[in-house]
């Protein structure tokens, strides 16, 4: 076996800045992913990678140690109460917390958390305690290596290997040892950036409860405003109806009145009250044609126009005496003529 002359990775974190340049992490991970494939070829799990397990020979070259966690694939084991006894659960996948058996996904996992760590200058969750640590990996909430100054690529690489559910992490560790090698090579990167609709569907998928209860709640909103929205515009629809009702018995009673004052001008026989009868009818006319309207005009046009002359002779218009002619009449002819306006209209055609 080869002698670790340089330490672990922790070490070298400890003794510069505490986190790793972009290219010399992205190439010493691509590395070590490659050395956990050959592992995962095998059938055996690490499970427990973290920096200090990552041995550097004299010349800087990462190697995988301390497989003293390693199962085979599909063995059963107590792997969540071992990390959190040894204190490392910064580094372990969250469904170890939730009792699901380990699988390659897991080691794919802290490979993502290491590589956080070497860019980053401390790992991606950090509880009150490990239980804590553990929860907020389970929750996914992790803050954006860009923050940092970091590529966004990497962060894309790195997010995808942080990923909460399994499936949505990279389904070897090869797949993310060729993404880590084209980054240096200056190629693009087979990860991208979530779509909002993506974003949507992870975290519905991953609290389905409180999704379900947004979305109830939501809803019920929803039917609520829309019940309002109904119901005032139906008080609206009433409040427009009744107005309406208020103006057309308004005009109706207005137009009724109009009738009344057209019968009360052609029964008075007074001068000029034929023609303000038409007015009224013409009028009324154009706001609401009618039959009774028509008869009306007709009564009205068939009365003459009385004209009041010095004198007590009242005589209709169209029957007006020449000039002089007055003068000449008999007393018993004027006294005819004062009983000419109580002569209804049929005299007046007859004669």
């Amino acid at each position: 076996m080869k002698l670790a002359e340089s330490g672990t990775l922790a070490d070298l974190m400890a003794s510069g800045k505490g986190r790793l340049d972009q290219r010399e992490a992205s190439s010493m991970l691509a590395d070590i992913a490659n050395a956990v494939q050959y592992a995962h070829d095998r059938g055996v799990l690490h499970r427990d990678l973290k920096p200090h397990n990552i041995l550097l020979d004299e010349r800087g070259q990462a190697m995988v140690g301390d497989f003293g966690l390693a199962r085979w694939e599909g063995q059963e084991s107590t792997m969540s109460v071992t990390l959190l006894a040894l204190g490392t659960p910064e580094y372990a996948a969250p469904e170890l917390a939730l009792g699901r058996a380990p699988s390659a996904a897991a080691d794919i996992y802290s490979l993502g958390a290491v590589f956080y760590h070497t860019l980053a200058g401390h790992p991606p969750y950090r509880g009150a305690n490990p239980a804590g640590t553990l929860t907020l990996a389970v929750e996914g909430r992790v803050e954006p290596l860009t923050q940092h100054g970091i590529a966004e690529d990497l962060w894309q690489v790195c997010r995808k290997c942080l990923e909460p559910d399994p499936t949505d992490r990279y389904n070897t560790a090869s797949e993310l040892e060729l993404d880590l090698r084209s980054w240096l090579a200056g190629a693009a990167v087979s990860v991208r950036r979530l779509s909002p609709t993506e974003k949507l569907r992870r975290v519905v998928r991953r609290n389905p409860m409180v999704t379900a209860l947004s979305l109830t709640t939501a809803l019920a909103l929803v039917l609520a405003l829309a019940a309002v929205v109904v119901a005032d515009r139906r008080v609206l629809g009433y409040e427009r109806e009744r107005g309406q009702m208020a103006g057309r018995l308004a005009e109706e009673r207005l137009h009724t009145a109009r009738l009344a004052q057209v019968e009360l001008l052609l029964s008075s026989r007074r001068a000029g009250q034929r023609t303000r009868a038409l007015e009224i009818v013409r009028e009324s006319w154009h706001r609401k044609p009618e039959p009774g309207l028509r008869e009306l005009a007709v009564r009205a046009l068939a009365l003459g126009d009385f004209v009041q002359r010095e004198g007590p002779t009242v005589l209709p218009r169209r029957f007006s005496l020449p000039p002089g002619t007055t003068e000449a009449m008999s007393r018993s002819s004027q006294r005819r003529a004062r009983l000419l306006p109580l002569m209804t209209t049929e005299t007046w055609c007859k004669s």
